[in-house]
């Protein structure tokens, strides 16, 4: 087990480069529960992740260069051990940023093949990069959970003239 004397010392060297992860780990260590029991919740709190690249947007249906399908972990006997992802997190990036115009897209997800898809996201311009941006993020989605299988695409409907889109989706498992 950490000694408290360690633990405060390490915890303290974030308070000045990382002063949110230093509130959390201070109210963690202040805490009742075990630490490693702590930090394991906040590290599974968002374990998972999905990266989608667009090299050069144009203006289509399933955009990407290949299908992606949400992938759960497996133990060895090959059985899942998370059934279910709810996503938490969108970011989306672009090397060179729109221009002129926004760059408006849809990621839409699919649990019967591609028959048919749904929009991750409530609003029904869902996922825009403003004139002029380079990034934009987004938390409230329409869907609670992505089962694993489940296949990914993303739809273009305008692209302001931005290169290089990256998409980075972030989920919890349960």
């Amino acid at each position: 087990m950490i000694k408290q004397t360690s633990l405060t010392t390490l915890i303290n060297s974030y308070q000045k480069t990382d002063h949110v992860l230093w509130q959390v780990l201070t109210a963690i260590a202040n805490s009742n529960t075990e630490i490693i029991t702590s930090f394991n919740q906040l590290r599974d709190a968002f374990n998972w992740h999905m990266r989608l690249e667009i090299v050069t947007p144009s203006v289509a249906t399933n955009v990407l260069t290949s299908a992606h399908r949400v992938y759960l972990p497996r133990d060895s006997k090959n059985l899942l051990i998370y059934t279910k992802v709810k996503p938490q997190f969108v970011g989306v990036t672009a090397k060179g940023k729109p221009s002129g115009a926004d760059f408006i897209g849809d990621i839409r997800f699919s649990r019967d093949a591609g028959v048919t898809t749904n929009s991750l996201f409530k609003t029904t311009t869902t996922l825009v990069l403003p004139d002029g941006a380079r990034f934009i993020k987004y938390g409230e989605f329409a869907v609670d959970t992505w089962l694993d299988g489940d296949l990914i695409s993303v739809n273009v409907s305008q692209t302001g003239s931005a290169t290089g889109i990256e998409i980075f989706i972030i989920g919890a498992m349960s």
